[in-house]
């Protein structure tokens, strides 16, 4: 599961009479966004497509915080948190499932936690066993599709991040207060599913993920310009090596400006990313292989089929990989001024947050759900489950 690494809200909310007042403006802005694309982007795939915009899509306000899991092209679930301007404080949150393909929701469960940031993590293993976590501090299970869902008991410390390789095996990350200040950030894990948690060493790394009960793998950032330090461990946690990343030819001109973080290839292999530049690995970390210019900003924002099918949508911009990486190639420029956070279903389908970066907040203009069941040729715009 992709932990989906915190990934996280609200403030300016575009005025629609204005949009609709100054459409020249939106179609001059439109051409710029695609001439800055290839300008910025000189050695970019040549564009195959360029879809123009769909009617204009159902929308969550932007006081809604949202994530989306599909496990076929009709089952899916969402998950809204509503965040507090203040810390500490209830904050309500909504589960929600379709059965038709995002057609229409129903909602399974409205509740409130207090969580110390905004930010889902939601994992589907299978058409009954999932697990969600809000802001690091709170998570539930279900292992009947959502009918039930059952509240999971964390370890008391500020927790940071909750990761599930199945419904069973997951770990739980978070720092202890001591005299006011946080202190060394402590690891637990669980083989019951969050029954019972069991204390594990510090971890030598943040942003842990773990493809199961054995294997798993974290990075920290050295703030020196290179690439960070990835760990990796092979008994759950209790123990961990330092895995050098050492890519043929000359060391790369590395950012320092972004983190190092680790992506699990599914089945095998594991993505190295520090920023848009990205080292790929299928011997568990003995060579490495750095990979082509990545499309999008950071390799965060790429969604695996499989071991070699990528996926990257910045900005309603879809490239596809077919060669893990190696190279990419262009499928559709959506021009609806969306940003596209893909997940994939199958070769053919799959869907979409789509969100609006702004200077103020994440969300300037709420959020939205895109399907595609081409393979990324077409999109069509969901339903998006109602809150009341």
């Amino acid at each position: 599961m992709d932990m989906l690494e915190p990934q996280e809200q609200q403030d300016a909310v575009l005025g629609r009479r204005a949009r609709r007042a100054v459409p020249l403006i939106a179609a001059a802005l439109a051409v710029a966004v695609v001439t800055g694309l290839l300008y910025l982007r000189p050695a970019a795939p040549h564009l195959a497509g360029v879809a123009s915009p769909s009617p204009s899509a159902p929308t969550l306000e932007p006081t809604f915080v949202p994530a989306y899991d599909f496990v076929t092209p009709e089952l899916g679930w969402a998950v809204l948190q509503r965040p507090t301007e203040a810390s500490g404080e209830l904050e309500d949150f909504w589960i929600f499932r379709t059965q038709d393909g995002a057609r229409h929701w129903t909602l399974q469960q409205h509740g409130s936690s207090i969580s110390p940031w905004p930010g889902i993590t939601m994992t589907f293993f299978d058409r009954s066993h999932g697990v969600i976590a809000l802001g690091g501090s709170f998570a539930e299970r279900t292992s009947d599709g959502g009918g039930h869902w059952n509240f999971v008991a964390l370890p008391q410390v500020i927790g940071t991040q909750i990761t599930f390789a199945d419904p069973m095996h997951g770990w739980f990350a978070g720092v202890q207060l001591v005299e006011g200040k946080a202190g060394t950030e402590q690891l637990y894990r669980t083989a019951d599913g969050g029954g019972t948690w069991e204390r594990l060493p510090d971890p030598p790394a943040t942003n842990l993920t773990f493809r199961n009960a054995g294997e798993g793998w974290g990075a920290v950032q050295d703030g020196k310009g290179g690439a960070g330090t990835v760990y990796a461990t092979w008994d759950g946690g209790l123990t961990w090596d330092r895995v050098p990343l050492t890519p043929a030819g000359p060391p790369p001109d590395y950012p320092t400006y972004l983190e190092t973080f680790v992506r699990l290839i599914p089945k095998a292999g594991v993505v190295v990313g520090v920023g848009g530049l990205g080292f790929v690995s299928f011997d568990h970390g003995t060579t490495w292989k750095q990979l082509a210019a990545l499309p999008s900003r950071s390799f965060a924002d790429v969604a695996f089929q499989d071991a070699t099918h990528w996926w990257t949508m910045p900005f309603g911009n879809l490239y596809r990989s077919s060669d893990a990486g190696a190279s990419w190639h262009h499928v559709v420029l959506r021009l609806d001024n969306w940003n596209y956070g893909v997940g994939v279903v199958d070769a053919r389908h799959a869907w979409a947050l789509l969100d609006t970066v702004g200077t103020t907040g994440p969300f300037v203009r709420g959020t939205a759900l895109a399907l595609t069941s081409d393979g990324g040729a077409n999109w069509s715009y969901a339903n998006v489950p109602n809150p009341g």
